[in-house]
């Protein structure tokens, strides 16, 4: 479901597929859709949300390339 937030997620089974891609270790942003997730085999992992300002601040990123996509996490600095 849509909603105002951001999310980090790890992946430590399976990739998941979002929209078509593969992701190990992903952030996603802002949405006005749903993002088609998928899995093969048995997942597990770590969510982190994020307010926007928070997502902003922790991951260094502006929220236009978050938007309504999945995109790989940024490398830590």
């Amino acid at each position: 479901m849509p909603w105002a937030g951001a999310v980090a997620i790890v992946c430590f089974g399976v990739p998941y597929r979002l929209d078509g891609s593969s992701f190990d270790t992903f952030v996603g942003g802002l949405s006005d859709r749903p993002i088609l997730t998928e899995f093969v085999g048995e997942a597990a992992g770590v969510q982190v949300d994020f307010t926007p300002l928070g997502a902003r601040r922790c991951l260094g990123l502006p929220m236009d390339e978050l938007t309504n996509r999945p995109a790989p996490s940024p490398r830590p600095r």
